[in-house]
């Protein structure tokens, strides 16, 4: 039964509206006096933006999001210590009409 469980879980998180971004340099970092923040980063794999929005080679978050510190200070972490991030982005919204809504990021 365990292992039903599980595997009914695997299955569902893998048809999560997300979009994962691998070895990403963060290149710079904007703030914006809302709160908002836009990071943008070099990708060497070439990976595109399969949300379909307009923008590209960046990943935003709104300032009134739960984890929107947390989100800030990796990204920061990342930059400093010169580490790859790895992205997860929603691949249903698109901020502000076409800036990628991140869901999660990791430092590698």
């Amino acid at each position: 039964m365990k292992g039903l469980i599980f595997v009914v879980v695997l299955f569902l998180s893998i048809q999560a509206s997300a979009w994962e971004g691998t070895d990403l340099t963060v290149k710079f970092i904007d703030v914006k006096s809302s709160g908002n923040v836009t990071v943008y980063f070099t990708n060497p794999s070439g990976v595109g933006n399969p949300a379909g929005c307009s923008q590209y080679g960046m990943i935003s978050w709104e300032g009134g999001n739960p984890s929107a510190s947390n989100f800030l200070s990796t990204m920061l972490a990342a930059h400093m210590s010169n580490k790859t991030v790895q992205l997860q982005v929603d691949t249903e919204v698109c901020l502000w009409g076409g800036w990628p809504r991140l869901l999660t990021v990791r430092i590698k």
